[in-house]
């Protein structure tokens, strides 16, 4: 191989290198003035907003009771959601009872069921859904 054509090879790379560089400049000029926590609070946006849509088509077809039919999805879930699917997979949804206990609400009677009944483990509206 002729050392004058390697070199030659090489000048053309590195000009390709240099276009690549300076496009990649042009392309990302609007961020580079951004300090940290501006991108970082972008790109969580963009990863919060694809999750949300994930989730939704999902979902879609799907009622509350099937996504607690099958606890398989639960990692899958934010976590929010996941731990009241949790807490009412295993009974221990006190919600209105820790409320009361705080000060928050006036009563521990549970919202769900209609007999009047203390929001606790034992609660016989969620009781089917339950998992044993």
């Amino acid at each position: 191989m002729d050392p004058s054509s390697s070199w030659d090879m090489y000048r053309e790379m590195s000009k390709q290198t240099i276009w690549l560089k300076k496009g990649a400049n042009i392309l990302f000029t609007p961020m580079r003035n951004l300090p940290f926590d501006s991108i970082k609070r972008l790109v969580n946006l963009q990863s919060n907003q694809h999750h949300k849509k994930w989730i939704k088509n999902a979902g879609a077809d799907k009622n509350g009771k099937e996504i607690i039919n099958n606890p398989d999805i639960i990692p899958e879930l934010p976590r929010k959601a996941a731990v009241a699917t949790f807490r009412l997979l295993t009974g221990h949804d006190c919600l209105a009872q820790h409320l009361n206990r705080i000060g928050c609400k006036d009563s521990p009677i549970c919202p769900l069921c209609s007999d009047n009944a203390l929001m606790n483990a034992y609660c016989s509206l969620l009781r089917p859904i339950r998992i044993n």
